[in-house]
Order: structure tokens, then C-alpha cells, then sequence
């Protein structure tokens, strides 16, 4: 990986080291997931979800990208998609707190663009 990517991944709150280290020290398998989190649509089943007044279709998605963020060592992304599963959790669309979920959605939006497009340099 060049250098200045994987220094930039790190300036921006990714757990490289404990990433690398659960895969096994493979760098090559390691940026072949994250190329995969680039093209991952869990981000926009959310947006869409939301937009169909889906919450349990919203949760489960919030839910999958937490978990393939943490396993990938991606902190900040891990962080937001915890805090919106957590405001999506058990509840119908109706009983959210929807200003709350959007500002999440908003903030998950921008983080994550900021990774899929230090990725996509790979």
C-alpha cells in the first residue's frame, strides 16, 4: 500500500494496525475488503429505508455497515453506525426520534465519504 494512503487512513481514525492484524498481516487481502466497503450499499439501504418509513430495513443495514466498519478498523464510520443502530433499534418508523436519526444519516454521509474516496485511491 503506498505510504501516504495508509498514513492519510490513519490521520482519519482507521485502526490499520488491529485491521491488518485480523487479516492475519495480509495487506493484499486487507485492501481487497476495503475496496469491497467502497462498493458496499449499506449506506444508501439506510438513506432508502429511512425514505420508505422502514426502520426495521433501516436498522439492519445501519447494523451490517457497523459491523463490516469495525472489522475493517474504520473508528468513525464503526462509531456513527452504532449510534444510529442504537436510535433504530426495536422501534417503528413512527416512534423515532427522526431529527436525530437524519443528523446521524447526515454525519454518516460525510464520513463515509470520506473513506470511500481515500479508498477508491488504492
Amino acid at each position: 500500500m503506498d505510504i501516504n494512503i495508509k498514513d492519510e487512513l490513519v490521520k482519519k481514525g482507521v485502526d490499520y494496525g488491529g485491521a491488518l492484524h485480523r487479516f492475519l498481516d495480509m495487506e493484499d487481502m486487507y485492501i481487497n475488503f476495503l475496496k469491497t466497503y467502497a462498493e458496499d450499499n449499506s449506506f444508501e439501504e439506510i438513506r432508502t429505508s429511512i425514505a420508505d418509513r422502514d426502520a426495521e430495513s433501516a436498522f439492519v443495514a445501519a447494523h451490517n455497515m457497523k459491523g463490516l466498519a469495525i472489522n475493517l478498523g474504520l473508528n468513525v464510520v464503526a462509531g456513527v453506525t452504532t449510534q444510529l443502530a442504537e436510535q433504530l433499534r426495536d422501534k417503528a418508523y413512527d416512534e423515532l426520534d427522526i431529527e436525530k436519526v437524519n443528523a446521524l444519516i447526515e454525519n454518516l454521509s460525510e464520513v463515509n465519504k470520506e473513506y470511500v474516496d481515500l479508498i477508491r485511491e488504492l
